[in-house]
């Protein structure tokens, strides 16, 4: 009997001490805790993929229990966030170690919001508002478009998931209208006021920054036309 005892003992798997993961979320510049926080660790063991996921709570915490030993790659992640710190990033993990010690921080994006108006002063519904960084291409600087909005019943637009940094804003109508025999076009409008970017005003976001009254009001300009006539060079006459 002892024999057996003794034998099915030596069969039996033995259990791979496990290990823990804990840490934190938070906003880079406030402290405050971020819940919501999508976590994915991944590992291989004996050969074979080993996968865990889970999501920060609301003081901004996240756990994993029962790990094997290994070098697990953590990624991190959450809508209207940027980390401060890029991902993955390796976290190695021996048998028994209990890591309470990650602290991840998080930029929350900022928000540009305000209302576009059209010459008369009435809510231009549906115009697009685009907001622009300048950017360095084969040593010229160009404008960049980042995110576009459109105006809501009330004029009103909202661009939101914005890093921080200085922008331009534009706006262009939704539609032409025009009076009888005359042509109106739309150039985009500028913020505060201008048809060109190089009239625009510089509008600077913070981290987490909401900026309202970035107000703008539309304006048209008179198209005109342009007609002649080509002809053939040797008889003068019209070239068809």
């Amino acid at each position: 009997m002892t024999l057996l005892l003794l034998a099915a003992l030596l069969q039996a798997p033995i259990e791979e001490p496990r290990a823990s993961l804990r840490g934190r979320f938070l906003v880079a510049e406030t402290g405050e805790p971020v819940s919501g926080v999508t976590v994915e660790i991944s590992t291989q063991l004996h050969g074979q993929p080993v996968d865990r996921s889970t999501r920060s709570d609301a003081d901004g915490g996240f756990a994993f229990e029962g790990l094997p030993a290994g070098a697990w790659s953590l990624w991190a992640r959450k809508t209207g966030y940027l980390p401060a710190a890029g991902f993955p990033i390796t976290v190695p993990l021996e048998a028994r170690q209990s890591r309470s010690d990650l602290v991840f921080r998080f930029h929350r994006h900022g928000i540009i919001t305000g209302a576009v108006s059209d010459a008369e002063g009435n809510p231009a519904i549906g115009a697009a508002v685009t907001v622009y960084r300048y950017n360095w291409v084969e040593g010229r600087r160009s404008l960049r478009r980042v995110a576009t909005a459109w105006a809501d019943d009330r004029g009103i637009y909202r661009l939101f998931g914005l890093p921080a940094g200085a922008y331009l804003a534009g706006a262009v109508a939704p539609s032409s209208e025009s009076l009888d025999g005359e042509v109106r076009e739309q150039p985009i409008t500028f913020y505060p006021s201008g048809t060109h970017h190089a009239e625009a005003g510089r509008i600077q976001l913070r981290w987490g920054q909401e900026l309202g009254d970035v107000n703008l009001t539309l304006r048209y300009q008179p198209g005109y036309s342009i007609s002649g006539m080509v002809t053939d060079v040797q008889t003068g006459g019209p070239c068809r």
